[in-house]
């Protein structure tokens, strides 16, 4: 018999109370004497259940754990302003021209470390490739990489399964 949300009499007479906390469901049951006067210890009333009781389906992530990590560091490429600029100076360069990294220096007002720690979190990332020639070193688009920051954004807009 419910008497309220989430309470429902137990077989034995008691009431038993239903709480989630996140996605664990734990239940409680107090007897009548334990309602009217002394109250029960809280941590050994409460006892987690697997859910089995809940009618809500299973949630399954359309996105793996792998993919899910490999597209973290992709946006965590782009959160940075000077980052993302770099990018779009190197990918506005044409494919057969790669950047030098000192024409990259030249578009900001960075010192030559910072700028390339920026552009090793851009090639870590996918975003960008580099190839060194003599003392110098060229930077370019990633063939694909673009690419894989269009399809994070699709797939988070593919929203949740049902199992």
């Amino acid at each position: 018999m419910l008497d309220a949300p989430g309470r429902q009499e137990s077989q034995s007479g008691g009431l038993l109370t239903m709480i989630y906390l996140g996605s664990t469901l734990f239940t409680m049951v107090t007897t009548t004497a334990e309602r009217t006067g002394a109250r029960p210890d809280p941590l050994q009333a409460l006892q987690a259940t697997d859910g089995a009781g809940c009618c809500a389906p299973a949630v399954v992530s359309p996105l793996p754990q792998e993919d899910a990590l490999r597209q973290a560091a992709v946006f965590k490429a782009l959160s940075d302003p000077t980052r993302l600029r770099m990018l779009a100076l190197i990918a506005a360069q044409p494919a057969s021209e790669p950047l030098c990294a000192c024409d990259v220096e030249s578009g900001f007002d960075l010192s030559q470390p910072t700028i390339s720690h920026h552009l090793k979190v851009l090639r870590e990332a996918g975003l960008v490739t580099v190839t060194k020639q003599g003392l110098w070193h060229y930077y370019a688009p990633a063939p694909g990489g673009l690419a894989l920051a269009r399809g994070a954004l699709n797939t988070l807009g593919a929203g949740p399964t049902l199992s």
